[in-house]
């Protein structure tokens, strides 16, 4: 190799180390600055643009991301790293089908790599398939256990109405993660399916107590209070959810029962009227 071509090369290393040590500091713009002054333009460089889509993927700038990444495996198409990356931007860009694709390349191209086994579980699980996302979490967690891999099947069992197992992976996915609020929501639908009430109130608790904006944890905490006998409780939650969400009729009329529980037939039927009036909005 002559002096010239090594020289560049060496260049280019160093400019997307560079811009990769931002990029992990948080300064993306300053990453691009220092991406767009590589020899010959980014393009040239496949480790320019996975840095560049890796950038854009991080500003929620979808369509440029998949752009570069797919520039990237033009240059060098072997590269299971970037078909994983491009099967992310497919999916959040709603191809699924394509994201799917995408993922089975990264794995045919990198057996033992966690990341596209997580990611194509969890698609398979959102388009109901479910046998097909259970093996696909199953590998990955044989691979590398996580809290999301433990997560994602955890969801998929209680699709497929497997509630004790889907709650014993809720419980195992907080035990490796502390406390998550999604994991505790759907653990407290678990229990409240189960007819575990005092159980899911718990759950239902903690994921409020992680975070206090979680709407559908609130409703359904106000269901559970009803089903307890505590109607006070019940109509204080659902009144806050009523509130956030006011043109839900499932909504108002839980609240509605939860009034006619404390003899409030003046505000019990006002709720029942909303929910009836929303319900014909929508058919």
């Amino acid at each position: 190799m002559s002096e010239a071509p090594l020289r560049m090369r060496v260049e280019n290393q160093d400019l997307v180390a560079r811009a990769h040590l931002l990029e992990n500091e948080g300064r993306l713009e300053e990453a691009l600055e220092v991406l767009a002054a590589v020899p010959e333009g980014p393009r040239s460089s496949a480790d320019a643009c996975y840095r560049m889509a890796h950038i854009y993927l991080q500003q929620g700038k979808l369509e440029q991301a998949e752009s570069w990444l797919r520039q990237t495996l033009n240059l060098r198409f072997e590269d299971a790293r970037a078909h994983t990356n491009l099967g992310v931007v497919l999916d959040l860009r709603g191809h699924h089908q394509d994201a799917i694709r995408a993922f089975r390349r990264a794995i045919q191209l990198a057996p033992d790599e966690p990341a596209a086994y997580l990611n194509l579980g969890a698609i398979y699980g959102e388009l109901g398939r479910h046998e097909d996302a259970v093996r696909c979490l199953e590998r990955c967690l044989e691979l590398a256990p996580s809290y999301d891999a433990i997560f994602n099947l955890a969801l998929v069992r209680l699709r497929q109405g497997e509630l004790a197992p889907a709650e014993s992976l809720l419980e195992r996915a907080l035990h490796e993660s502390g406390d998550h609020p999604l994991a505790h929501y759907y653990l407290g639908l678990c229990r409240s399916r189960r007819g575990l009430l005092r159980e899911a109130a718990e759950a239902f608790e903690a994921a409020l107590a992680c975070n206090e904006d979680l709407v559908r944890a609130r409703y359904h905490m106000g269901k559970v209070h009803r089903r307890l006998g505590r109607a006070h409780d019940a109509v204080r939650e659902l009144k806050k959810v009523a509130h956030a969400l006011p043109d839900d009729a499932q909504v108002m009329r839980e609240l509605g029962f939860a009034y006619d529980a404390l003899s409030m037939k003046s505000e019990s039927l006002q709720c029942f009227r909303r929910a009836r009036m929303l319900d014909a909005a929508d058919s």
